[in-house]
């Protein structure tokens, strides 16, 4: 078995353990089995609810009322957990026994080093990181395998996030790959020609344009060229 760590998953979890440094966090891996490869796509992040924060991570209860929502707007399967050690100590064999299926421990420092650390069914497997551009267009292909920028759950136990997300979250899951894309060709710029995006999807201009008419609050559709709003 490999296990496939995508970058923008990899991002997504260092952002997540950055931002709450010197807490441990945690929460669950998405993605896909295939072929007995796991690949992971996606995280949701569960608020840590310990009293002792920084050497525990207890995971806030009510967030598997939420799980099966996001599965289902991402199209993805819920693939494993993980959580941090913000101490950059490595799982202890108690750990480990304490995480059954697959499992992702994060190992960092406040200086912003990350090591991945992984055991499926108690035994210790290697993590791979995906080549950027193999991730991003397998994303922009299969509109179940978007990814949310900072989707997670609240303390109020609810679905937060950054707004352009919560937008996303209601669309259409080809609307969502067509403003990914759109973000992909762009590279920061805000105003993309559609032909660049149609080429990268491999679609039609006119079908990038149905796409993207559900996102009228994210973009812009003018002549030969999508202008983002936010």
């Amino acid at each position: 078995m490999r296990i496939m760590l995508s970058p923008l998953a990899r991002t997504k979890l260092e952002r997540l353990c950055d931002s709450k440094w010197p807490a441990e966090v945690g929460g669950e891996l998405l993605g896909k089995n295939v072929d007995g490869d796991l690949f992971v796509f996606d995280v949701f992040a569960v608020p840590n609810v310990s009293s002792s924060p920084s050497v525990q991570y207890l995971a806030y209860e009510e967030a598997k009322y939420f799980l099966p929502l996001v599965l289902k707007m991402t199209g993805l399967d819920h693939v494993g957990s993980f959580h941090s050690h913000p101490n950059s100590t490595v799982p202890s064999e108690k750990d480990m026994r304490s995480c059954p299926g697959f499992h992702l421990w994060l190992i960092h420092q406040k200086t912003g080093y990350h090591t991945f650390v992984a055991a499926k069914n108690y035994v210790h497997v290697e993590v791979e990181l995906l080549n950027e551009a193999a991730s991003v267009q397998s994303c922009m292909f299969r509109g179940d395998q978007f990814f949310f920028g900072d989707l997670h759950v609240n303390e109020f136990g609810k679905v937060a996030g950054d707004a352009t997300s919560l937008i996303l979250l209601k669309l259409p899951e080809k609307t969502r790959v067509a403003y990914i894309a759109v973000l992909k060709c762009g590279n920061g710029d805000r105003t993309v020609e559609l032909k660049k995006v149609s080429e990268y999807l491999g679609v039609s201009n006119k079908t990038l344009r149905k796409w993207l008419r559900s996102a009228e609050d994210l973009v812009e559709l003018r002549r030969g060229f999508v202008r983002l709003k936010t």
